[in-house]
């Protein structure tokens, strides 16, 4: 499989990602992370780049998870200003960070998006292999069921 993150959802089309869930939970849904890009609700200088990673075989697109770049912790839910402290004092940059997550909402519920197990697995696999291209200081997922 192959990998790519994606600076915009609108450039797959939402059946293919809406295949990879079971459409029980509307926050994962394309046409509600696309709508928060198309309307402006996430922008880069509120700290939310998308850059959703997605997992291909061949021109199918088997796995995805909603993802962005964050310039700070704003709009997460997740208070991680410790760990930005501790960064700054030890000489380094904790943003950007690459966030999987659902932008503004505590809503627990599926991320790592699939088809199969073995699918979601290699997700994150293929995940961690990827984001040394991003140059983040780290990787976190929000309120995975």
């Amino acid at each position: 499989p192959s990998t790519l993150f994606l600076h915009s959802l609108q450039s797959i089309p939402a059946t293919d990602w809406d295949a990879l869930h079971d459409g029980q939970n509307p926050f994962i849904s394309h046409a509600f992370l696309s709508g928060l890009e198309e309307h402006g609700c996430l922008r880069e200088d509120w700290g939310w780049q998308p850059r959703h990673f997605t997992l291909w075989e061949g021109e199918r697109l088997i796995g995805a998870i909603p993802g962005y770049l964050k310039t700070n912790s704003h709009g997460e839910f997740v208070f991680d200003h410790a760990w930005a402290n501790a960064y700054a004092r030890h000489g380094r940059d904790y943003y950007p960070k690459w966030l999987g997550a659902v932008p503004y909402s505590p809503v627990t519920g599926p991320r790592l998006l699939a088809r199969h197990d073995s699918e979601r697995t290699t997700l994150l696999s293929a995940l961690r292999d990827a984001l040394p291209e991003l140059e983040v200081s780290s990787a976190h997922i929000n309120f995975h069921t």
